[in-house]
């Protein structure tokens, strides 16, 4: 059984009843006719995304200025001699869900040079790990139509290190209660 903390079953729980009101509309059937792999953000976060486990920034990354979480991630990871990826997705601090981008390594911890220390209670997210792809203008993929229109046509292209983070078993993600820890 998959084994979540209360903040990773918040943003579950966000990111379902967000689908939730965008299939009111009947979008999901709207975009499979047209040959859309997903039919919003939200669908593909919840299809493809991970979670992450925040840890301490290490030394040598220091905290970068709030509110620009996109050029600081993408900096980040690009200074790292690839020791970190670039993951965009939910992330949840003292109060609730927002779209956030970080860093990960190899072992599926989160490193966020954005937020303060300690304030990052969980993350679910797409860790993006070409360095060419890391947008540095202050937007990310899953906020940006230009970027975000051809991965939800044709899905996410095969790439190594999309496998960092952990998975949610199908029974959280299908809003089953999970055990928390």
């Amino acid at each position: 059984m998959d084994v979540l903390s209360p903040a990773q079953q918040e943003l579950l729980e966000y990111l379902q009843a967000v689908i939730a009101v965008i299939d009111l509309n009947d979008a999901e059937t709207a975009a499979r006719e047209e040959g859309w792999r997903y039919p919003s953000v939200h669908h593909l976060l919840l299809a493809e995304g991970r979670f992450f486990e925040p840890v301490s920034r290490p030394a040598g990354i220091r905290q970068l200025p709030e509110r620009l979480c996109y050029n600081n991630a993408a900096a980040t990871a690009t200074g790292s001699a690839g020791s970190l990826f670039y993951v965009e997705g939910v992330a949840i601090s003292d109060v609730f869900p927002l779209a956030h981008a970080w860093c990960a390594n190899e072992a599926g911890e989160a490193v966020d040079p954005t937020w303060p220390e300690g304030s990052m209670r969980a993350c679910f997210g797409i860790p993006f790990t070409r360095p060419g792809s890391w947008e540095h203008d202050g937007g990310g993929f899953l906020s940006d139509p230009s970027l975000f229109v051809g991965i939800l046509r044709d899905g996410l292209p095969p790439l190594p290190g999309r496998n960092v983070g952990r998975r949610p078993s199908s029974a959280a993600l299908a809003g089953q209660p999970a055990a928390s820890c």
